[in-house]
C-alpha cells in the first residue's frame, strides 16, 4: 500500500501492528510470499497494536472483521477510520474514487457512506481476508495475491480510478470468527 500510494504521489506514514506480542519474527512462508513480490520482510518483527497507533491514524486497515470489532470495541469513535481491507475495497467501488481536488482525508471520510456497526456484529467473515495459516503453504501465496488485488483497488481509487473488486476463491472463508489468536496484520496510514 505504501509503495502504491507513493507511486501516485500520495505522501503517507505507515505502521504495521497486530494483536500478537511484539518482537516475533515473521513466518518463513510469509517472507517467501512477500519476497516473490519484491518485498524484503526478513528483518520484520511484530509490533503489538497500541492505542496511540490507532488513535493517531487517519486510516486503520485490518484483515478480519474480528480485528475491527476488537479495535472499535475499545473505542467506538474509531469506527469511521477502521476498515477491513476487503470492506475498504468494496467501499471504494460503492462510493467512488477520490476526486481530482479531494484530499485523502476527505475521501476516507466519504468512504464511510453507508457503513454501519451492524455490518460487523456477530461472527461475520464476509469482509475478511482469510488467515493464511489455515490453508497451508499455498495459502500464503493465495492470500498475498488477494491482498495485492485489494490494495490495488484502494490505490486505484486514491488515484481517481475505479477497479472492480473481483470475487476471490476462499474470500472470507476459513476464519474462526472467534476472538482466538490471530496473526493478521493491521495497516495504519496517517497523513504527513
Amino acid at each position: 500500500m505504501a509503495n502504491g500510494l507513493a507511486e501516485i504521489g500520495v505522501e503517507a506514514d505507515f505502521s504495521s501492528a497486530g494483536f500478537l506480542e511484539s518482537g516475533r519474527a515473521i513466518d518463513n512462508r510469509s517472507v517467501s510470499a512477500l519476497n516473490s513480490r519484491g518485498i524484503d520482510a526478513t528483518e520484520h518483527l511484530s509490533t503489538q497494536v497500541r492505542d496511540e497507533l490507532v488513535d493517531g491514524a487517519d486510516l486503520v486497515v485490518v484483515m478480519e472483521a474480528d480485528h475491527l470489532r476488537r479495535l472499535v470495541g475499545d473505542d467506538p469513535s474509531r469506527f469511521d477510520r477502521v476498515f477491513t481491507l476487503r470492506g475498504l475495497a468494496n467501499q471504494v467501488n460503492a462510493v467512488g474514487p477520490r476526486g481530482a481536488d479531494e484530499t485523502m482525508t476527505d475521501w476516507i471520510e466519504r468512504l464511510n457512506a453507508g457503513r454501519t456497526h451492524r455490518d460487523f456484529l456477530g461472527t461475520t467473515t464476509k469482509l475478511d481476508v482469510s488467515d493464511p495459516y489455515r490453508f497451508g503453504r499455498d495459502g500464503f501465496v493465495q492470500i498475498a495475491d488477494e491482498i495485492a488485488v485489494l490494495v490495488g483497488v484502494f490505490v486505484a481509487g486514491a488515484d481517481g480510478r475505479v477497479v472492480p473488486v473481483p470475487a476471490m476463491a476462499g474470500a472470507g472463508k476459513g476464519n474462526r470468527g472467534d476472538k482466538g489468536d490471530s496473526s493478521g496484520r493491521r495497516r495504519f496510514w496517517s497523513r504527513k
